[in-house]
This record gives structure tokens, sequence and C-alpha cells, in this order.
């Protein structure tokens, strides 16, 4: 019933997400939430916030 290897995928992105997530708070911290690091960190966060997304609207079309 599930595909094992998209299970694996979002689970990857899911730790993708998550470490994302820590390294924008990290240069957040050290460089100030509104600092060129840290934007273009949020903008890759966002990428694979989005990528996810799109998945779990493909996977409930199926």
């Amino acid at each position: 019933m599930f595909d094992n290897k998209l299970i694996e995928s979002d689970e990857h992105l899911g730790i993708k997400i998550r470490e994302k997530r820590k390294e924008m708070l990290d240069r957040a911290m050290e460089f100030g939430i509104e600092s060129d690091e840290t934007l273009t960190v949020s903008q890759e966060l966002d990428l694979l916030i989005n990528q996810s997304l799109h998945k779990q609207i493909k996977y409930r079309m199926m």
C-alpha cells in the first residue's frame, strides 16, 4: 500500500528541514534576524518546506 521509497524520501526531507531550521536559528543568533546570512538560510528552508508540502499534496491526490 505505501511506497517505501516515498516514505524514506519524506523522512529524509523532514531531517533536512529540521537541520535547516536549526541552521537558520543559529545564524539569527550570530548575525541577527534580518541579516543577509539569516535570510538566505530562511529562503532555503522555505524551499524545503514547499517541496514537502508539494509531495504531501501529490501523495494525497493519488
